[in-house]
């Protein structure tokens, strides 16, 4: 997670920012596998996020709650 930037902005960066912080360094062969994983990522978070609400999980709401008012501006 990186609080330094704006989820309404940039939510994947806030989401996963410490990641791809990490990521950067690594070879440019690495890196096209992390491009493919970031693909595979972004479609997993989207489907967690709007998916259908699960009050139930504590570590789905935060996120979702934020993810919800950033889509609605």
């Amino acid at each position: 997670m990186d609080q330094s930037v704006d989820p309404c902005i940039n939510f994947y960066d806030y989401a996963c920012g410490g990641q791809i912080k990490e990521l950067s360094k690594y070879s440019k062969k690495t890196v096209n596998l992390a491009t493919a994983i970031e693909d595979i990522m972004n479609n997993k978070i989207r489907v967690l996020l709007e998916g259908a609400d699960d009050r139930t999980a504590l570590y789905k709401i935060k996120p979702r709650a934020v993810y919800k008012l950033c889509m609605d501006t």
